[in-house]
């Protein structure tokens, strides 16, 4: 997932009163055209986002069900989310064998691990 700086941010995009810029991911209109193009559901788009969220600019993010929890995504519907980003080589698993089964590596689109 790529950042770029987006310069002073508008008031409707952060949720700071002081204007001061907040983690963020803006979501382009091709994205969004993408999810619906390679089948993901809208669950999983959303979880794409919100892990790019939780990531803060890192590769590797920790995304647990009760972490989850606080973006709105059902702990039920996690792992059938979890296994379409997975499957579509949008994200890979990387701390399931160290023995933290919830670190995800978000990979690039020309990452040749996939």
């Amino acid at each position: 997932m790529k950042y770029i700086n987006c310069g002073t941010p508008l008031p409707w995009l952060t949720a700071r009163t002081d204007g001061e810029a907040e983690p963020c991911v803006h979501v382009s209109d091709l994205f969004l055209e993408m999810i619906h193009a390679c089948g993901l559901s809208w669950g999983a788009g959303f979880t794409y986002i919100a892990l790019g969220l939780e990531a803060k600019g890192e590769n590797e993010v920790c995304f647990s069900p009760s972490v989850a929890r606080r973006y709105g995504i059902p702990k039920n519907e996690l792992p059938g989310y979890i296994k379409a980003l997975t499957r579509g080589g949008y994200i890979r698993q990387t701390g399931k064998f160290r023995g933290h089964p919830h670190v995800y590596a978000i990979t690039e689109a020309d990452d040749e691990t996939n």
